[in-house]
């Protein structure tokens, strides 16, 4: 028969073996009687969220005063983590979370951490791709693209932009022709004659295992590098999460990424993989935007640009270290843009994530519809869709 918390505690302290004295007895009393622990079967709920409802349960039924207010306080400080709101989403989804979410604590405004929602959206509505017989594989596609960062407080946001566009592009990356047939039975006769070879020291056998590698390379030796090009057209709104200040954008936008899988170019000594964005925009800015409030509401062209570096970091836990940089800038603007200082943006972000989700970032300068920059250290945890 399974034994009741209160029951098991009774008998704890009819027994000596617990000190009628003390001021958590549930702690006390688990430690006695492991196996009566209720909160393993309750994750993701934290530990300490769980302890402190039993605390207060032993205490309700002992006639005990409960302080309610102390344990709000405790439960709202455990359960606002974003550990807990991360895995409590990605078991909510069975660990196929629909979009990109990141529960993270950041710098506010005031210099207080602040808890925050960051999200990313990349849902094709339409899409078609085209295998070409050159070195070239084709897609077409139509999306909705939204990204952004919610804190509870919208004044303690320091990442105050949401990006909300459709997207019609068209994009090119390297074919990697199937082998035939033929070559897999090659493959094949090569492999098995390699592990029937093994330890045998027979002319016949010299030379098994490089006809395996040998026919291995054969596939990639003319696979220098994995190449990915787009282009297309952005049709959408940039705000701030209040959806104040606003302002609608066109623009076309050309990107490209480069992976190296060669041995014998810079890229490879370093370990880098490259990618980079470039647009022109046109933007129509509401009465509330920072460029209106200074005197200049009219429609302007921008110049739009983003750099990134991805290096996968030798590690016993598998690391990458991101660096990012993107700059806005508006073309031919007025005095007045000008003198409040609001015709060029620039964000740096330095991020180091590992494989399980968890990341930390580092980011300085402002985005548009921002007045002053700020520096901000992210921690938190992220999901892939």
């Amino acid at each position: 028969m399974a034994l009741s918390l209160r029951a098991g505690l009774v008998l704890a302290l009819a027994f000596g073996v617990v000190d009628a004295r003390v001021q958590d007895p549930v702690h006390l009393l688990l430690d006695v009687f492991p196996a009566a622990d209720p909160c393993p079967r309750l994750e993701p709920l934290p530990a300490e969220a769980c302890r402190e409802i039993l605390d207060a349960a032993v205490d309700s039924t002992a006639d005990s005063p409960v302080d309610l207010e102390a344990l709000e306080t405790a439960l709202a400080d455990e359960l606002t983590k974003p550990d807990f709101l991360n895995s409590a989403l990605a078991k909510a989804f069975g660990g196929e979370v629909p979009l990109g979410l990141e529960f993270k604590e950041l710098d506010g405004e005031n210099g207080e951490p602040a808890l925050a929602l960051s999200y990313a959206i990349d849902y094709d509505l339409a899409s078609k791709g085209v295998t070409a017989d050159g070195a070239w594989n084709r897609r077409y596609a139509l999306t909705f693209n939204a990204t952004g960062t919610y804190t509870q407080d919208p004044l303690e946001n320091p990442r105050d932009f949401l990006d909300t566009k459709l997207t019609a592009s068209g994009a090119r990356s390297t074919r990697i022709p199937e082998q035939s047939l033929e070559f897999g039975a090659q493959l094949t006769e090569a492999a098995v004659r390699n592990v029937a070879c093994e330890g045998e020291t027979s002319p016949e056998c010299e030379g098994a295992a490089d006809e395996v590698f040998a026919l291995f390379d054969s596939t990639m030796s003319f696979l220098k590098a994995f190449r990915y090009q787009e282009f297309g057209l952005d049709a959408g709104l940039e705000s701030d999460q209040e959806f104040d200040a606003k302002q609608r954008k066109f623009s076309a936008f050309f990107f490209s990424q480069y992976e190296s899988w060669g041995s014998d170019s810079l890229l490879d000594t370093l370990n880098v993989t490259p990618a980079f964005r470039v647009g022109l925009d046109s933007i129509s800015p509401n009465s509330l935007t920072p460029r209106a409030l200074a005197g200049d509401d009219s429609s302007y062209m921008r110049f739009s640009g983003e750099v990134s570096l991805w290096i996968p970091l030798g590690a016993r836990v598998p690391l990458a270290l991101t660096f990012n940089y993107r700059h806005f800038r508006e073309i031919s603007p007025s005095d007045v843009v000008k003198n409040a200082n609001l015709d060029s943006y620039d964000i740096r972000t330095l991020s180091l994530t590992g494989t399980n989700g968890l990341f930390v970032t580092y980011s300085s300068g402002r985005l548009p519809l921002d007045q002053q920059g700020d520096d901000v250290v992210e921690l938190g945890w992220k999901t892939y869709f």
